[in-house]
Parts: structure tokens; C-alpha cells; sequence
């Protein structure tokens, strides 16, 4: 283990998180897609590179981190890459979502998306994804459905103050490429324990 991961374990100790309850939408603040669920210091670190912010109008955005300032600089930003709102309906726990920006394809960039909720605690969301409207109905009604192993996970609260990473947030989209941005998006082991997440973190400490 190296000095700095253990500066960044250390880090997590000092972190405050995001307490802030949804107003108007059953949760809010800023989150990590962690999948089945993954150690508190690996969701920071995936933080670190990638989040996004459930509004509690229902908005959303996601953000990555500026790999080119952070290693010329060591400045910490993190630019938007993802936009869209969303409906949630109560009695079923649908949530209906329409992306209006995606970076990640920029042939595709509006379109709908299905999730149907299950426990939606303080700092963490069970989530089902669905392909249809039909299907999310059919889910939520504890039918079958033909389910892809990512379709199924959690959304943690990002275990960094949501303050912290507010003021980090760049007012400009990510002109970063496709490819670039998806590494950020859905992290590898490599990139999730390696020096740039570590940096970061330290970084964000002594804010």
C-alpha cells in the first residue's frame, strides 16, 4: 500500500457527506453508480473521477474530473458531460428520465431512460434499469424481465462534502473525447486505485 492510498484512506475519515433532504424528489445530492455495492474507499475514489448530482427538482447532471488541469496544475475541476431531468411516480417507484445531453455518445444524446426504485435510503439508492415503459411496470409489479447483470445496483452518496465538490464543478461541457469520457464514467480497478483518484482525493482534503 502506498503513502499516498493510505493519505486517501485517511481522507475519507475527514470527509463530511452530503445530509441535504430531497425537497421535492425522494433523493438528492451528489452520487456514485457503485453497482452491487463496493468498499467506502472505492466509492471515493470512484467520486473522485466521476459523479453526478440528483437534484431535488429532478434534474440531474454528471460530471468528471479535468485529467489535463489536474496533471498540469494540480488544480482540481471537474467538467459536465451528462444532462437530463426526471419524473418519479410515487405508488409504482418509476422514474421516467430524459437525457438532453450525453457526451459519452454524441450521436445519441437525448433519449429516455426507466428505472424502477427499490429501498431509497439517506445515502444509498436500489436501482433496476428498464429498456421499456412496459417493462419498468412489469418490474414494479414483480414480474420477470430479461435483466443484463449492470441492470441491477446501487447509487451511493459520494462520501465527500457536497460543498467541496460544488465549488469544484466547472462552468463548461467536456470537450474531452468519447473514449476519454467513458473511462471516467464507469472507472476500471486500474484507473479506481491508481494515482490520479489518490491525488485527487488528497487534493479535495485541503480544500
Amino acid at each position: 500500500m502506498t503513502r499516498l492510498w493510505v493519505s486517501m484512506m485517511a481522507a475519507l475519515a475527514l470527509f463530511g457527506t452530503d445530509v441535504d433532504a430531497a425537497e421535492d424528489y425522494p433523493y438528492a445530492g451528489f452520487f456514485a453508480d457503485v453497482g452491487k455495492g463496493e468498499l467506502a474507499e472505492i466509492t471515493a475514489a470512484r467520486c473522485a473521477l466521476a459523479f453526478f448530482e440528483q437534484r431535488s427538482d429532478g434534474s440531474f447532471g454528471h460530471y468528471h474530473i479535468d485529467n489535463k488541469t489536474f496533471r498540469a496544475t494540480g488544480t482540481v475541476q471537474y467538467l459536465h458531460y451528462r444532462e437530463g431531468s426526471c419524473s418519479f411516480d410515487s405508488l409504482t417507484r418509476i422514474e421516467t428520465c430524459r437525457s438532453t445531453l450525453d457526451l459519452t455518445d454524441r450521436d445519441d444524446q437525448v433519449y429516455e431512460m426507466y428505472i424502477v426504485y427499490g429501498e431509497i435510503g439517506g445515502d444509498r439508492v436500489a436501482y433496476t434499469y428498464a429498456d421499456t415503459p412496459e417493462e419498468a411496470a412489469a418490474i414494479a409489479a414483480g414480474g420477470q424481465a430479461e435483466l443484463e447483470e449492470d441492470d441491477t445496483g446501487f447509487y451511493e452518496r459520494c462520501p465527500i462534502d457536497a460543498t467541496v465538490l460544488r465549488t469544484h464543478i466547472a462552468a463548461q461541457d467536456s470537450s474531452y473525447s468519447e473514449g476519454a469520457i467513458k473511462a471516467f464514467d464507469d472507472p476500471a480497478s486500474s484507473l479506481l486505485k491508481g494515482d490520479l483518484a489518490r491525488g485527487v482525493l488528497v487534493k479535495l482534503k485541503t480544500h
